[in-house]
């Protein structure tokens, strides 16, 4: 029995709405429009390889809600323009590690994680 056919009728029905819009109102709300003009993101992130190298780097970017919504666009644009990679993908791996930086107010800012850059940097 294949279910996928079935399934815009279950999602389409009025009992289906009825509960997610009940669970829906149970959610806590959102932020203001106030605390999403004043919110900011700070993202920090490193990676290995087994060979031992390594990268790291922090981005800046705006109030998480509309950091979500405007990486939803984003994407939606790079899918629509037929650029839409089959099988599972993260953002970075289907459009590569700059794709954050197509985005609005996002300042990312590489660290130097050589040996040598630590210690420039004061870091043992």
């Amino acid at each position: 029995m294949h279910i996928a056919p079935r399934m815009p009728v279950l999602f389409g029905s009025a009992p289906w709405r009825a509960a997610m819009n009940a669970l829906i109102r149970r959610l806590p709300a959102g932020p203001t429009d106030q605390q999403l003009a004043a919110g900011a993101s700070r993202i920090w992130g490193r990676v290995s390889t087994p060979d031992g190298r390594e990268a790291a780097a922090t981005i800046h970017g705006p109030e998480p809600y509309e950091f979500t919504a405007q990486t939803a666009r984003l994407l939606l644009r790079h899918i629509l323009a037929g650029q839409a990679i089959p099988g599972f993908q993260t953002p970075a791996s289907a459009y590569g590690a700059d794709l954050v930086l197509e985005l609005d107010d996002i300042r990312r800012i590489d660290i130097d994680t050589t040996f040598e850059g630590r210690l420039s940097a004061g870091q043992k």
